[in-house]
């Protein structure tokens, strides 16, 4: 499966640093909205999601299921991405 990333923007309000969308060519299909957070040295992403709250404390639901290491390895591929066509004029 080949993945890119792609439509990225600076946001940096917070912890959220940017915004991108993923395109996955193989099966057409565009997943937009991701997030980029950052915390210390620690960079992370997170896929398309709906806030919510629960007697007052914030949830998040995920618009987006991956099983097993799936997301461990399509978060890692758009990490790298980003790190290496978006971060450097970042």
């Amino acid at each position: 499966m080949e993945i890119k990333v792609t439509n990225f923007k600076s946001v940096k309000k917070g912890f959220v640093e940017a915004k991108f969308d993923v395109e996955i060519s193989s099966i057409s299909l565009t997943i937009r909205d991701y997030t980029l957070f950052s915390k210390g040295n620690e960079r992370w992403i997170q896929c398309p999601c709906r806030m919510y709250e629960i007697e007052g404390k914030k949830k998040y639901f995920s618009f987006i299921d991956m099983k097993g290491d799936v997301k461990q390895k399509f978060d890692k591929e758009c990490m790298s991405q980003i790190e290496k066509c978006y971060l450097p004029s970042f």
